[in-house]
């Protein structure tokens, strides 16, 4: 039998552990994709990285890219991809910005 110091320290023990867990799988990133069509002579993209950084997204965690929405392979929508994990939060200024079609969307989200 065990007494009841032993008892909370396992509890306490298994607690502490789940919350390590948790930390490691859930890591709760914001990160933002910001694209314009066009270069950056003729686009402005910094409206779309300042709305990014208001709804907590970081210079760290955006990505900027200069690429047609009906182009399928971007590189750094493909960079951001690679490295969001479960429960990290991807943020756009408009579904625009990230896919033409909802069946990509559906796609990507996969």
């Amino acid at each position: 039998m065990f007494s009841i110091n032993e008892t909370v320290d396992f509890f306490s023990f298994i607690s502490y552990n789940m919350y390590i867990i948790t930390r490691l799988v859930v890591r709760n990133v914001i990160f933002g994709y910001a694209r314009c069509s066009t270069n950056e002579r003729e686009q402005d993209i910094n409206r779309q990285v300042r709305e990014l950084k208001q709804q907590g997204a970081t210079d760290k965690t955006i990505y900027l890219e200069y690429e047609s929405g009906a182009k399928v392979n971007r590189a750094e929508l493909a960079k951001l991809l690679d490295v969001v994990k479960p429960g990290d939060t991807i943020l756009a200024t408009e579904v625009s910005r990230i896919t033409r079609s909802t069946k990509q969307l559906c796609d990507i989200i996969e």
